[in-house]
């Protein structure tokens, strides 16, 4: 079972992140968790309803399947994938006032993460706008966790590289 193989772990947190989990009834899995003291933390889409209980709930919204206003209230942060210089303002205009005061990220899309040009707009607007606004970046494919975690389901890359993690 999936909350004994992440109880193994001794983690403080776990994780559920996608494709997108949110498919699936989340409610037996968090329920499990609970039970073996685990802390869950939810990266979604917010593009289907959301059930089970999370102790954090990561909101990054796609262009093909925006998010329901039900899932824009729970959020408790937003990571925004920054495809092109134009990107995050389109992302804040489309979300308006559910960005309020909480949180936003964001994140290079993986396959430009080194284009000056995006990592320039993502810097200009923070610096312009500054908080809730932050600069990240998706660690988790630096270190291949994906690829390396047996775990994980095998990557279909649209164009990308498995090997470099994208």
């Amino acid at each position: 079972m999936i909350a004994d193989a992440a109880a193994a772990v001794k983690s403080d947190l776990v994780v559920i992140t996608g494709g997108e989990p949110t498919i699936h009834d989340l409610e037996p899995l968090t329920d499990a968790m609970k039970e073996r003291g685990l802390k869950s933390h939810l990266e979604t889409s917010g593009s289907f309803q959301i059930r089970g209980s999370f102790d954090w709930i990561t909101l990054s919204p796609k262009w093909l399947s925006t998010p329901l206003p039900e899932s824009l209230a729970v959020a408790n942060e937003f990571k925004l994938i920054i495809e092109d210089e134009s990107s995050v303002q389109k992302w804040v205009d489309a979300l308006g006032n559910s960005i309020d005061k909480r949180s936003v990220w964001l994140h290079p899309e993986w396959s430009v993460r080194k284009d000056p040009r995006i990592l320039e707009s993502i810097t200009e607007f923070v610096k312009k706008h500054g908080a809730p606004f932050r600069a990240g970046l998706q660690g988790h494919k630096y270190y291949r966790a994906d690829l390396l975690d047996p775990n994980s389901a095998k990557p279909s890359p649209l164009g990308g590289n498995p090997m470099l993690g994208y």
